[in-house]
């Protein structure tokens, strides 16, 4: 059986001025869910610390990322909005080498569809999460690195 585990990336929040509507220190990262609750709609995150901060789940501050159940060949968990880049000696070994050009190398995990999936940069899905990914390496995220896709 698979973790169920979530992360959660912090927006800053702006008004329509682009000025900022409060501080958060936590804003523009990645925490660790400790607790949803999903009647009250609360997202619970602890911080370095191990302070416990809340959020509203459906608000426009917050967003969850879910654990994949899988591993990068650096034993680190992957979620969903994760980047990965993949070795391209490894593919070879169980891929015809018309199958691993330099657009595959680099893949963007999404949930969709009931399945965790990979996307490459150009948009060419891979299928299900699973036995690929010990062939990759945690490189950034959509959330933290946005531009991280067009610089590589």
């Amino acid at each position: 059986m698979r973790d169920v585990k979530f992360r959660a990336y912090i927006y800053d929040l702006t008004d329509e001025d682009s000025h900022l509507l409060e501080i958060d220190v936590r804003a523009g990262k990645l925490w660790d869910v400790a607790s949803i609750n999903f009647k009250d709609q609360i997202v619970e995150i602890m911080d370095d610390d191990g302070n416990v901060w809340e959020y509203e789940l459906n608000s426009n501050e917050i967003v969850l990322l879910q654990y994949a159940g899988e591993k990068d060949k650096n034993g680190k968990e992957i979620y969903d909005g994760y980047i990965l880049k993949l070795d391209r000696d490894e593919l070879l070994k169980n891929l015809e080498p018309e199958d691993v050009s330099d657009d595959t190398l680099i893949q963007v995990v999404a949930f969709e569809d009931g399945a965790f999936t990979a996307r490459s940069r150009s948009g060419i899905k891979w299928g299900s999460v699973g036995g690929m990914f010990e062939y990759g390496e945690i490189i950034g995220n959509i959330y933290e690195n946005p531009g991280l896709l067009e610089t590589i």
